[in-house]
């Protein structure tokens, strides 16, 4: 393994992946574990809690000119979905929060397995 590119990342980017790799820890934890538990409840608030800091801190990541791309739409995704899921469990909609929750753990798993493009940080990494 090639340590140097995540050596040389800067702070957002190092933040951005402590954050995220906390949610993909707690993801399948809380998927398969029993629903409307006090465990459940207290996981998927920290879940959120991390998610937020994953989506938000992504746009302190930006290209060398100073730009957003098109994955900084998908933060803002996630962050409407965490809301929209919250809303709807706090309004006792359940099957509505499943849905929200459930697309932001698809998205969490698509937006890590674009990571391991050669071009990013973590592909330089297991790539060499």
């Amino acid at each position: 393994m090639n340590f140097e590119p995540l050596l040389a990342a800067p702070p957002a980017i190092l933040f951005h992946l402590a954050v995220a790799t906390a949610a993909l820890a707690i993801l399948p934890v809380q998927i398969l574990s029993a629903k409307g538990t006090a465990g459940h409840v207290w996981r998927g608030r920290a879940w959120v809690a991390v998610m937020v800091l994953t989506a938000a801190g992504s746009f302190w990541i930006r290209g060398k000119d100073g730009s957003l791309s098109w994955i900084h739409g998908l933060s803002a995704f996630t962050l409407v979905s965490l809301f929209f899921g919250m809303l709807a469990i706090r309004r006792g909609n359940i099957a509505s929060h499943k849905g929200w929750m459930v697309g932001a753990g698809f998205g969490l798993i698509g937006a890590f397995a674009f990571t391991f493009l050669p071009s990013r940080i973590l592909g330089q990494l297991v790539g060499g």
